[in-house]
């Protein structure tokens, strides 16, 4: 936690104030503030978190993959950080995955995302609206849950993904998953549309 401290001073350059949305760049790697930084690792750390408030799924393979893929789809949505790999592979007394293809060096220390959040919060003070940070990290995984979905299937399958494999599966699922996603749903509410109005008639007739 050190070596960021000191550094989450809000840049002049910084157009968004702390409750303001985070930029969606999907994939692009910018060159951040360390106000702007600890805004998108925050939106990241709260992927974790919001996965873990979810429903558990029938394993814990699978809670695993599922929260490890909210850390990834995040950062890569909000270009907090080169990826750097996913893995579900667990490692006793130090994590049941992590967003990293290698494994931890022994004795490692692994820090949780509630220790994360905490010292963050302690750097940056008042800067960090960590409500409107969450609600953010909410909406954004709600938009682009078929990004989520089909990385946590790969994860699962695959164990372990490097940075450039993760990088690959979310842009195709972008292409893919994600157009699919919006044509049904699009169609759904004309549909829903057209029958409301049907329905209105029926009622005044």
């Amino acid at each position: 936690m050190s070596a960021v401290a000191g550094t989450l001073e809000a840049s002049t350059h910084d157009a968004c104030s702390p409750s303001a949305n985070i930029a969606i760049q999907p994939g692009v790697r910018i060159e951040l503030s360390g106000y702007e930084w600890g805004r998108r690792r925050l939106a990241v750390l709260y992927g974790g978190l919001i996965a873990e408030k979810m429903p558990p799924c029938v394993s814990i393979e699978h809670n695993v993959s599922r929260h490890e893929a909210y850390h990834c789809t995040v950062s890569f949505l909000t270009s907090e950080l080169p990826l750097g790999g996913a893995s579900i592979i667990p490692v006793v007394g130090h994590s049941a995955g992590r967003t990293s293809n290698r494994l931890p060096e022994p004795g490692e220390k692994s820090i949780s995302d509630e220790e994360w959040v905490s010292g963050l919060k302690l750097l940056g003070g008042d800067q960090f609206d960590l409500a409107e940070i969450e609600r953010f990290t909410t909406q954004l995984l709600t938009d682009y849950q078929p990004l989520t979905r089909r990385l946590a299937g790969v994860l699962l399958e695959r164990k372990v993904l490097t940075g450039r494999q993760v990088r690959r599966i979310l842009l195709k699922a972008m292409k893919k998953d994600l157009r699919r996603a919006k044509i049904v749903a699009e169609k759904d509410r004309r549909e829903q549309a057209a029958f409301a109005l049907v329905l209105e008639k029926e009622l005044r007739s």
